[in-house]
């Protein structure tokens, strides 16, 4: 009797057409879904950006409770700006100099989409409106002398208008994106003397902005031009 024959096995394998047709169907998906998770990735950034600035909508309007409707100072050249008075009623610890990053400066005064220094100088990114602005009129206020020090009474040299005089504070700008590393901690519609608000979302193409009333809004950049836009609302002026 004769042993069965033995039949061998043949390896089976993908072709080339079929490899090729696999890479071609992973770039298709890599084409549809990165640009996706970009979108995603930037949209969330925008979001953290808005969150920051309602919050610092609302120190604002705390600030303006505790100093008869007053908003802050939009610029002082003695470390007194917005950021710095306005840091108590963000919930941070830090009192001292806001610029100092790496010292616990609240995290609400810089953009999400820009990179936050760990450490060193780092100049908040957003800035005040100077339309709302009091230039050479002064203002007290009290404040701790620098992390955990006593309570002393400073005088700025600006200060900013009362919230009630302010027209339409709904569609008023309080704060907005301004261009990371500029002195100046106020942002104008003529961005003239470093005061440049910026389009650094959606493709550069849209300025986040809190209004006076607490309200915030994605703005597109042709709305913020100077003169404003005919037919446009005014988003700049407080009268």
């Amino acid at each position: 009797m004769k042993p069965p024959r033995v039949t061998p096995r043949r390896l089976s394998g993908f072709t080339l057409i079929e490899l090729l047709t696999v890479i071609a169907i992973i770039g298709i998906l890599a084409a549809i879904l990165i640009p996706v998770v970009g979108r995603v990735r930037d949209s969330a950034r925008t979001a953290s950006c808005i969150s920051n600035l309602r919050q610092c909508g609302l120190a604002a309007q705390m600030f303006a409770q505790d100093h008869k409707d007053r908003l802050p100072p939009g610029f002082d050249p003695a470390s007194l700006s917005w950021h710095a008075v306005l840091e108590p009623y963000t919930g941070s610890r830090q009192e001292g100099n806001v610029f100092w990053a790496g010292g616990g400066a609240s995290r609400v005064f810089f953009c999400s989409v820009l990179n936050f220094q760990a450490d060193g100088m780092a100049l908040p990114n957003y800035g005040m409106n100077e339309g709302l602005m009091e230039w050479g009129q002064p203002m007290q206020l009290v404040r701790r002398s620098g992390n955990g020090g006593n309570m002393i009474t400073v005088t700025t040299s600006n200060r900013g208008y009362k919230i009630p005089q302010v027209r339409r504070p709904n569609q008023t700008i309080l704060f907005g994106d301004k261009v990371d590393g500029t002195g100046s901690m106020y942002i104008s519609q003529s961005q003239a003397n470093g005061a440049q608000w910026s389009a650094r979302h959606a493709n550069s193409g849209k300025m986040n902005v809190v209004f006076v009333a607490g309200n915030v809004r994605s703005l597109d950049r042709a709305a913020l031009a100077n003169p404003t836009p005919a037919g446009g609302p005014e988003y700049w002026s407080m009268w």
